[in-house]
């Protein structure tokens, strides 16, 4: 072996011996327990290290109370038997304490981490629920102020002076004229009487026979008077509106009774809103409102709330309000779109918490109360009206307790978990 040879050997020996003491460090440091390729994340092993083991109780050494587990405030269904920085957010785990009697009631969180997790509460206080309630709707015609034309006579309509639907009409104008054949025969018959001086009986039976075929009261005296007999009848206007509808078209022969037109009027409008169903029953007849139209910015209507009419639509669960208001311009039309406030009155004293601190779980209504240094409990209550942002609450809590208003739902879910834990012995499992 030449030297060239045995220097080749050497650094091979050397480089063999580097490799398996670098191989014997790595497994003693690794524990001989496992190999490259199968090591398993902080997260998976503390997860899998939350499930294969009970929560072991330990003692805080700062106030020597019994810890049962730590957990992570973002996700409280997983628990862990050590402290640490949390595997799923940039935090330490919080430890849960064993207090006695609390077990099942509420949870204690540590006052320096209520800010982190964005704990926001207010106090239940006693004041007058009141405020406004405000809406949409449209404007319709005032029903009461519909009047209907109709054919006194049977007959055939010759003109028709009015033909277009939403024209503005006057009281009495002239609105169609039709021709009264029964009406020849009936003249005929109580001029013949006038003449012959007839018994004021007959008379009277006679006239009442004009009547009943519709003739007016002028035209009667007319004739009575020696005028021509009147062949025709002239349908006029009875109030001034608009023309809602025109059935009348010339040469119809019309019965007697028939509808010709529909006259709406104006003066007065209606303004039907649609109200939520949870809160028609603050609405009551004789309440004042403001309506307000797009067509006019800035110009408000006063309005009285005339009825709550016994429908509500099932889609939007809404109830339909009415609502009168005067309208001796015309600025309002029928089918405008209207904003609608309605003033609520003010009801009894009654305690009050902000409505967004009611948790609703469709079978019970709760809120979350701090009672102090960090405790936390779920208390169920009667919840009533709600106006502006508040709630009545008629049974459950009491003047001066605070309630939280933001951030409850992870209090009530690790307060679930606490009663779930006590009710299977406390073996700190969860379920």
């Amino acid at each position: 072996m030449n030297r060239r040879t045995a220097i080749v050997a050497v650094a091979v020996a050397a480089g063999v011996i580097v490799l398996a003491a670098g191989i014997g460090v790595g497994w003693l440091l690794g524990g001989g327990r496992e190999a490259p390729g199968s090591m398993e994340s902080a997260a998976d092993r503390a997860a899998h290290a939350g499930h294969e083991s009970a929560p072991r109780a330990d003692t805080d050494a700062h106030d020597g109370r019994q810890v049962l587990y730590w957990y992570d405030p973002m996700h409280p269904q997983q628990r862990f038997e050590q402290p640490g920085p949390s595997p799923f957010m940039d935090m330490d785990l919080v430890p849960m304490y064993a207090e006695p009697g609390e077990a099942g009631q509420g949870v204690r969180i540590d006052p320096r981490l209520t800010q982190n997790l964005g704990l926001r509460t207010a106090p239940v206080e006693r004041a007058r629920l009141h405020g406004t309630l405000r809406s949409v709707g449209a404007v319709h015609y005032d029903a009461r102020l519909e009047a209907v034309v109709t054919a006194p006579v049977a007959g055939i309509v010759t003109a028709v002076h009015r033909k277009a639907t939403l024209e503005a009409v006057a009281a009495g104008t002239p609105l169609a004229t039709l021709l009264a054949p029964e009406w020849s025969a009936a003249q005929a018959e109580y001029r013949a009487l006038l003449a012959a001086g007839a018994d004021p009986a007959l008379m009277q039976a006679a006239r009442g026979k004009l009547q009943v075929l519709g003739m007016p009261a002028g035209t009667i005296a007319r004739l009575e008077a020696g005028g021509d007999p009147a062949a025709q009848v002239t349908l006029h206007a009875p109030r001034a509106g608009v023309l809602a509808q025109v059935m009348a078209r010339e040469g119809d022969s019309v019965m007697r009774g028939a509808p010709l037109f529909t006259v709406n009027g104006l003066e007065r409008v209606w303004i039907e809103a649609e109200v939520p169903e949870a809160q028609a029953g603050a609405v009551r007849p004789g309440l004042s409102a403001q309506v307000s139209v797009p067509a006019y910015p800035g110009r408000v209507f006063e309005a009285t709330v005339e009825a709550r009419l016994p429908q509500v639509t099932a889609a939007t669960r809404t109830q339909r309000v009415r609502l009168a208001v005067t309208n001796h311009d015309g600025a309002l039309s029928p089918g405008m779109f209207a904003t609608v406030r309605i003033d609520l009155p003010e009801a009894p004293p009654a305690l009050l918490v902000p409505t967004e601190a009611l948790i609703v779980t469709g079978e019970r209504t709760v809120v979350v109360l701090r009672d102090g240094d960090g405790r936390f409990r779920v208390v169920e209550v009667v919840a009533g009206a709600s106006h502006g942002g508040r709630t009545q609450i008629l049974d459950g809590l009491v003047e001066g307790q605070n309630v939280v208003r933001s951030g409850q739902f992870l209090i009530d879910s690790e307060a679930s978990l606490r009663q779930q834990a006590a009710r299977i012995g406390g073996d700190g499992d969860t379920p």
